[in-house]
């Protein structure tokens, strides 16, 4: 019933949403199986969501996330009841991680929703916060973390490393909270060996701008727990992209949410690649949890924030046309590597201008010195891993 109750809201709000369903079965149909309801992904969110006013929706909270290939900015809505579910889950898991005793918090995301919202979480926990605009060179961010002394530090692995790699950095977190990026379990380790901590004070969530807060790290259970309201499920890479040959453990992550209002999250298609996805008991009650992220199978590439493919895609095909090419994401580093012997510098120089003019969150970030540049290197053609100009997996 409660699914029924999500679909017919959903429908309400987006009408297009109501024509997909009549598509999908016949008029009128109620549907009642998970399973018998059409995915939604980036290319129908990108002709009916993205880019749309949504006035009839009535108030709410904007955010804006990386481009499209029509240029402008992907914009998601918040209403006042997701705003507010939103923030008493986040809450409740880093106040259940951190516990009590804390009186000083600082948070370093960049942009976007959890960026936004931050400072009105850690206030609501009664700690005293300080702010780092993204904007600022990495020296000030520095300065502030030196001066604050943050015992309670939430950031993304990104920047995390470019600060650690400053060797310049003078205050000792008792609480680490990473969003954004993927932290293995041995990045994780170094970082709390670094600070002097167990691996128990370091936290990773797993949330987006379009769903919210999604998981979070279960240091007891030894892996990643969705939130209650989540509806997960996963499915082969090949059900979205038929002619994707991919052959790894990871499946895509679907999820509908009963918790948003001012998105479509009936069968959300993330793009993340989950392994060890299962349900399982835990204190008395069926849980969905995940092993591990393997990072994304997507038109989209995080460095720091999203950069879209089909920028990659244009600027290659402007500049090195039939010149194949892959993405690699090593070290925290976005590279683009090109099958061929040699690529004059004016030529890389162009490229990376034309990437980072339509992503300014992300030339801001380079800027700043929050990650690193977008790095182009030569290779053998035969070390081209995959097509870039599909998918990246």
């Amino acid at each position: 019933m409660e699914l029924a109750k999500l679909i017919q809201k959903t429908a309400h709000n987006f009408n297009w949403y109501q024509a997909m369903l009549n598509e999908h079965g016949e008029i009128g149909r109620t549907f009642s199986d998970l399973l018998e309801l059409p995915l939604i992904t980036d290319e129908i969110l990108n002709l009916h969501y993205h880019h749309v006013s949504h006035a009839a929706l009535g108030n709410s909270f904007s955010y804006l996330t990386s481009g499209t290939k029509s240029g402008k900015r992907k914009r998601i809505l918040y209403s006042e009841n997701d705003q507010k579910i939103y923030l008493q889950q986040r809450t409740a898991i880093i106040r259940n991680f951190c516990g009590t005793g804390f009186n000083r918090a600082c948070a370093d995301l960049g942009t976007g929703h959890a960026a936004a919202t931050a400072n009105e979480i850690f206030e609501g926990m009664g700690c005293e916060v300080a702010s780092i605009d993204f904007s600022r060179p990495l020296e000030e961010h520095i300065a502030v973390l030196n001066r604050f002394q943050p015992e309670i530090f939430f950031t993304m692995p990104m920047i995390l490393d470019r600060l650690l790699a400053s060797d310049a950095l003078d205050f000792e977190p008792k609480k680490i909270i990473l969003l954004g990026d993927v932290a293995t379990a041995a990045w994780q380790q170094k970082v709390a060996l670094h600070f002097n901590l167990a691996s128990s004070d370091i936290l990773d969530l797993f949330g987006s701008i379009e769903i919210g807060s999604i998981a979070f790290f279960n240091h007891e259970l030894g892996c990643y727990q969705f939130d209650p309201y989540i509806l997960p499920e996963t499915i082969h890479p090949a059900e979205i992209c038929p002619d994707a040959d991919y052959n790894g453990s990871g499946r895509i992550l679907v999820l509908t949410s009963f918790a948003r209002e001012y998105f479509p999250a009936v069968r959300y298609v993330t793009n993340d690649l989950l392994d060890g996805f299962a349900l399982r008991e835990y204190q008395g009650k069926n849980i969905y949890t995940y092993d591990r992220c393997l990072g994304r199978f997507s038109n989209e590439y995080k460095h720091g924030e999203k950069i879209n493919l089909y920028d990659i895609n244009d600027a290659m095909a402007k500049y090195l046309p039939q010149h194949q090419y892959d993405l690699e994401d090593a070290g925290g580093t976005l590279t683009i590597r090109i099958a061929s012997p040699k690529i004059e510098p004016h030529i890389i120089s162009t490229i990376k201008t034309d990437i980072l003019s339509r992503n300014p969150d992300v030339k801001q970030m380079i800027a700043s010195g929050l990650v690193g540049d977008i790095a182009m290197v030569c290779v053998a053609s035969d070390r081209i891993v995959s097509s870039a100009s599909k998918r990246r997996y």
